[in-house]
């Protein structure tokens, strides 16, 4: 076996954060801010609010649940989610009263 090492080098950069205040996260699914403009290795999902919010990629189904806070880790499995994707919000249980919910994105350059 030889002692070479082969080393994954690939750049990324981050994409400007997304963020929604408490009044405007509602029962049902909408949108937080933008779609992403390029391919997504590192979501971290910030929940500065006072309730859950739950996740979704399509505005229907329920993907996440974030209680303070989650980190999807996609670049570490060699995928990413593409470019144009969408992420919707919505609250889970009571309407949050106070705070921020915020979406940090390290995409693939």
């Amino acid at each position: 076996m030889s002692g070479n090492v082969l080393i994954r080098q690939e750049r990324s950069e981050f994409e400007a954060w997304k963020s929604e205040v408490f009044g405007n996260i509602t029962a049902n699914y909408t949108a937080l801010g933008t779609p992403v403009t390029k391919p997504v290795r590192i979501l971290g999902l910030h929940n500065y609010t006072d309730e859950n919010v739950g996740i979704s990629f399509d505005g229907v189904s329920n993907h996440w649940p974030v209680g303070t806070g989650a980190v999807i880790d996609n670049g570490s499995n060699g995928i990413v989610l593409p470019a144009g994707t969408q992420i919707y919000i919505k609250h889970l249980g009571a309407a949050p009263t106070t705070g921020t919910f915020i979406a940090s994105i390290i995409s693939a350059k």
